[in-house]
């Protein structure tokens, strides 16, 4: 668990797989993780999230999984629904997970996977969404990450069916 021992795990690799620790088991409270996904410039990074189950807590106080181009907060998550696909066009995803000292140990954790590449590798699959997401992030490279999340995330909810976006979570190489 180097991630978890105050280092960052580095992830260079074009695919990957990161875990909560301990997991398939419950996590253990009292845990701060991070990683960190780096691509190359120009990279697009697309994380999808396998299994997710934190415990739930007013405002994501308790346990949670940070997600951002930066250290400083851009995308906080906890519960049991999956989140969304999260897309980072900076070549670079810092993740850091936290459970509380006082957590239960009665959540999984995550299980997550992540893809980089470029836009001009649009798959064969769904290759209109695609576009899409590679046209929009180069209109919009100039807008802070959240916003460009919150805008995929509309478009998602405006009629993409679930095979449009799992394509989007597993299959994605995409860049500006």
């Amino acid at each position: 668990m180097a991630a978890c021992s105050g280092k960052v795990e580095q992830h260079t690799e074009r695919r990957g797989v990161i875990y909560s620790p301990s997991w398939p088991l419950n996590y253990p409270a009292g845990m701060n993780c991070s990683w960190n996904i780096q691509g190359d410039k120009g990279d697009v990074i697309t994380i999808s999230f396998r299994n997710f189950d934190l415990e739930e807590s007013g405002k994501c106080a308790g346990d949670w999984l940070l997600l951002g181009p930066t250290w400083r907060e851009e995308y906080r998550v906890c519960g049991s629904l999956i989140p969304p696909p999260f897309i980072s066009t900076r070549g670079h995803v810092w993740l850091h997970f936290h459970s509380a000292s006082a957590s239960s140990g009665q959540a999984q954790g995550f299980r997550l996977s992540y893809i980089r590449g470029e836009c001009r590798e649009i798959p064969q699959t769904r290759p209109r969404l695609f576009r899409w997401l590679c046209e929009e992030t180069r209109l919009r490279s100039g807008l802070r990450t959240a916003e460009i999340i919150q805008s995929l995330f509309s478009f998602l909810r405006l009629g993409v069916t679930a095979a449009d976006s799992k394509a989007a979570a597993t299959t994605a190489e995409l860049s500006e």
